[in-house]
């Protein structure tokens, strides 16, 4: 960590006890937070080592593109003297089917887009966050926020560029 400008870890972050990121992270450092809330992610680590700011992604591969994505790529981005990230390309598609979310927590859904003559149809694309095909066949991701429970079909919603 003396060497290094950002500590990234991948894994390790959950609650077995082979998870250990979160008690090394206390002895070495400082530990900000650990559990964010957003699906998929929720044990996301905050913290710092050596005065170096340090991300514990999730272990799962959807959830660490997702975490890195909303807080990793902005971090470094700024940390090269970007003074602000630019946005991913966003496009307005309607939802070819509902997207149920009661979790209490953001929701990043990956969909795939397709064109109609109405204009882009997203198509929710469902599976663990475990499964990197997930991402694979999708072109983007709509986030849901924390307090809504969902999305009904038709509905208008915002793509954001994978």
């Amino acid at each position: 960590a003396a060497q290094c400008d950002v500590i990234l870890l991948s894994g390790g972050s959950s609650v077995g006890a082979r998870d250990a990121v979160q008690r090394v992270v206390e002895q070495l450092g400082r530990l900000h937070l650990h559990g964010i809330a957003i699906k998929p992610g929720k044990p996301t680590i905050f913290g710092e080592v050596n005065g170096k700011p340090l991300i514990g992604l999730p272990g799962h591969p959807v959830a660490v593109y997702f975490i890195y994505t909303l807080f990793a790529d902005p971090l470094l981005r700024c940390m090269l003297g970007e003074a602000t990230p630019l946005p991913r390309p966003g496009y307005t598609a309607r939802l070819a089917s509902a997207i149920p979310s009661n979790h209490g927590r953001e929701e990043c859904v990956a969909v795939r887009l397709e064109q109609s003559e109405d204009g882009l149809v997203a198509y929710p694309v469902m599976s663990k966050s475990g499964l990197i095909t997930q991402l694979s066949h999708a072109d983007g991701y709509l986030q849901i926020p924390r307090d809504r429970e969902g999305y009904a079909p038709g509905e208008a919603v915002t793509v954001t560029a994978l």
